[in-house]
């Protein structure tokens, strides 16, 4: 009675009892229809299953994966099971649950696989020793087995992918070899620190640093870190930099330098600083901020196109704005104000020639230089502005230069070609400098309203 009110406490509509002895229940599976004994203590808890099903779906899956279960007293209990693979005859004993559940590798013969390393590893022409150990390696230790190389009698620590593709080498050896090739690099080696880390010594100035051997390899030269360091830190002293030292936010060459003016930080590459390729972009977007603020601009921390910037305007909109007409004030609100299209505007025809190489930008704009260096043409390059003849407005202008341009179509630079001189914009617009006197004209007969 007890254990039936704990079925119903329980919700296992599934059993019920169908006969008992002195010790034990006759419980019927009611979904099977398989029958078992258990002691009268068992607990009926939400794992409790049918033995008979629960064998079935074992033999199920060792069927399918080509084993054959092998039972062997002191092995078989509820977790353990010993298998033999069809295939090759080997039994292995493993959990049932790796055959139930395979975990990310497929359930395989050990003692097969094993086989395999030591023939690919005497084709590596090496030895497999032994498995490594989870107190060698740590996590990941399965990975790893111990090998004898036969050449030299070194052992060491290899992956069997690495040696299966032959993709392997003696470090001892290799090591052994960078040190003879260090005094002709000159260094002199002191001690081993750990790894292929060495106490090293410049032969030149007697510096004392630690170097990683294959480091010394790789850059084959005799310049000594230490000598180096102190001559990067008092370079940057000629650009009002003090350097503070190797950055923790970029690898390589990059150090991390103060200016000296503001005390604001930089990481950049040593290079930068001798090309004078560097600036403080706190104290830039400071002064940027102090010449929109006045104008009633604020920036917006929205996404923006390179060289643009969002903005909220005094009239309340919302603009993309570029920041070098932001700075200078040339901009407009678009929805409140009058366009660039309606207000008056002019048309140009610029001369530019470097190295060698000259040619003609025809184009309208409201303020020239402006429009000029949004080019992106070197600023070595010469110009000569032929003519600008002042237009009515943008719409007058843009229909005027659409016009002209498909007139003189067939006489345009090639865009591929220019591209390489105008680096922002305007390679589309060019023309060769012998047309420079039929356009000259062609803009005079524009008549100015």
């Amino acid at each position: 009675m007890f254990t039936e009110l704990i079925l119903q406490e329980r919700n296992r509509t599934d059993l019920e009892i169908v006969g008992e002895n002195e010790k034990q229940y006759l419980y019927k599976f009611t979904l099977c229809g398989h029958e078992a004994y258990f002691t009268k203590t068992t607990k009926i808890g939400k794992g409790f299953r049918c033995v008979g099903c629960y064998e079935n779906k074992v033999q199920s899956a060792a069927t399918k994966s080509g084993l054959e279960i092998i039972h062997q007293d002191g092995i078989d209990n509820n977790r353990t099971r010993a298998f033999k693979f069809k295939e090759c005859g080997h039994i292995r004993v493993a959990q049932v649950h790796d055959i139930l559940k395979p975990r990310n590798i497929a359930f395989e013969c050990r003692q097969c696989k094993r086989e395999n390393n030591q023939k690919e590893a005497s084709l590596a022409d090496m030895v497999l020793l032994r498995d490594s150990t989870k107190e060698e390696f740590g996590q990941g230790y399965q990975n790893y087995k111990l090998y004898r190389f036969n050449a030299c009698g070194h052992e060491q620590f290899c992956q069997p992918t690495h040696v299966r593709r032959n993709n392997i080498k003696c470090n001892t050896c290799f090591n052994e070899e960078l040190k003879n090739q260090t005094e002709s690099f000159g260094y002199e080696l002191l001690g081993k620190v750990r790894g292929s880390i060495y106490k090293t010594r410049a032969k030149d100035c007697g510096h004392e640093f630690e170097m990683y051997l294959g480091s010394i390899r790789a850059r084959r030269t005799d310049r000594c870190p230490v000598c180096y360091e102190e001559k990067i830190a008092e370079e940057c002293k000629d650009f009002g930099l003090e350097m503070i030292g190797p950055t923790t936010t970029h690898l390589g060459q990059y150090r991390k330098y103060k200016f000296v003016s503001c005390g604001h930080t930089i990481d950049t590459a040593p290079e930068a600083i001798r090309d004078n390729r560097f600036e403080c972009k706190p104290c830039i977007e400071a002064e940027f901020r102090s010449l929109i603020e006045p104008q009633g601009l604020k920036v917006l921390p929205k996404k923006s196109s390179n060289g643009y910037r969002w903005f909220s305007l005094p009239c309340g909109c919302e603009k993309e704005i570029r920041m070098e007409h932001a700075r200078n004030g040339n901009w407009i609100c678009g929805n409140c104000d009058d366009s660039y299209y309606t207000k008056d505007s002019n048309l140009y025809l610029v001369q530019y020639e470097l190295d060698g190489f000259s040619w003609l930008k025809f184009g309208f704009a409201r303020n020239l230089e402006l429009r000029f260096n949004s080019y992106g043409v070197s600023s070595s390059a010469k110009k000569n502005l032929l003519i600008a003849v002042p237009i009515s407005s943008g719409y007058e202008a843009l229909k005027v230069e659409k016009e002209i341009h498909s007139e003189f179509k067939k006489d345009r630079l090639d865009k591929n070609l220019m591209m390489k001189y105008h680096k922002h914009n305007g390679h589309t617009e060019c023309y060769p400098t012998s047309v420079s006197d039929k356009l000259i004209q062609r803009i005079k007969e524009v008549k100015i309203e």
